[in-house]
Formats: structure tokens, C-alpha cells, sequence
């Protein structure tokens, strides 16, 4: 599957994360970084714990990069 076949099939922003990251193989390269960023699992402890400093920085990194990403689904 090819990077722009992934954003089509999770309804992703394909030409936006282009427009950033320039080459699929930094897009791939990102992508890569944020399943092992450890974001999700920092949000997952910081909503456990009911920290909400914690989620929201969390949520606001997330954002950040999912964005960049073109991965703004649902908008």
C-alpha cells in the first residue's frame, strides 16, 4: 500500500501532508514516529490519573503532529 493509498482509505488529507512533509518518505518517516511517540499512551495515563494539565498537553502535542500530518480527520 502506498502512502497516499493509506490516506485515502483512512480519509486523510493526503495533499496537505505533501504540502508539509514534501516526499512520502518523510510523510512514512513521520507517520512511523507518532505509532512510536508514545503520545497515546502518555493521554491514555494522563487521563487515568485525572491529570488534566497532563491531558491537555498531551491532546494539544497530538493534535499538533496529526495535523501536520494531514491526519485532521473528521473535519
Amino acid at each position: 500500500m502506498t502512502v497516499e493509498e493509506l490516506y485515502t482509505q483512512i480519509d486523510g488529507n493526503y495533499a496537505h501532508a505533501v504540502q508539509i512533509m514534501k516526499k512520502d518518505k518523510m510523510i512514512s518517516k513521520y507517520l512511523l514516529k507518532l505509532k512510536n511517540s508514545g503520545l497515546i499512551e502518555n493521554l491514555q495515563a494522563a487521563a487515568e490519573d485525572l491529570d488534566p494539565t497532563a491531558m491537555f498537553d498531551s491532546a494539544h502535542a497530538m493534535k499538533g503532529v496529526t495535523a501536520n500530518l494531514g491526519l485532521d480527520i473528521g473535519k
